[in-house]
């Protein structure tokens, strides 16, 4: 067995950086419990917050020799699970079972206070894909989601089909998805996978 201190972050991540197996356990004991927090605290599942904390730290062995024993460590790691946990949540948008738990953390999110200033910002990005649609698309969504109009109605006032109109729907909340997933940030994301699936 090496003798080296195993108290000693540095020398931990630069035997780590060489391929050492006990250097990467110590690492693993060392932060497993941060990590663990942050993947539950965004998910609020234990089991996906494990499989997380798995999947980071495999991803942290096969990137070993990337790692430099002299900058933040504990950044590092967060900034893997936190984009790891983002290409989830961006996944769930393309799958229904895993959208079931999104709308499950909204609802508790939406409850909340300290996430007002999440659902401030998902209004401005939401607002901006709204904008981004064409015409007719943005002409229809806004007649439903702001006034309030059934498919029936806005298919009337229109002149056009309730079928048309239930595509032209569809099409538009999967444009504002794919937006919102490409320029929110994780917080806002969890809403906005939801807010913009409802009719897809």
């Amino acid at each position: 067995m090496p003798e080296y201190n195993l108290h000693n972050e540095k020398e931990l991540l630069t035997r780590f950086g060489q391929g050492d197996e006990l250097a990467f356990r110590s690492l693993y004991v060392r932060f497993q419990g941060k990590i663990f927090a942050f993947a539950l605290k965004h998910t609020k599942s234990d089991q996906i917050a494990r499989e997380v904390l798995q999947t980071v730290f495999i991803k942290l062995w096969e990137k070993r020799a990337q790692v430099r024993p002299d900058d933040n460590f504990e950044g590092y790691l967060v900034r893997i699970t936190h984009n790891h946990i983002l290409n989830m949540l961006r996944d769930a948008g393309r799958d229904r079972a895993k959208m079931k738990h999104a709308w499950t953390l909204m609802q508790e999110m939406h409850d909340n206070p300290e996430t007002n200033l999440i659902a401030k910002e998902l209004s401005e990005v939401y607002q901006r894909a709204i904008e981004a649609l064409p015409p007719q698309k943005k002409i229809i969504y806004r007649l439903h989601r702001q006034e309030g109009l059934s498919q029936a109605a806005i298919a009337e006032q229109l002149n056009i089909s309730p079928l048309t109109v239930k595509k032209h729907m569809v099409e538009a909340s999967r444009m504002i998805r794919e937006f919102i997933t490409k320029y929110a940030e994780l917080g806002v994301l969890l809403f906005a996978l939801v807010r913009s699936y409802q009719f897809s």
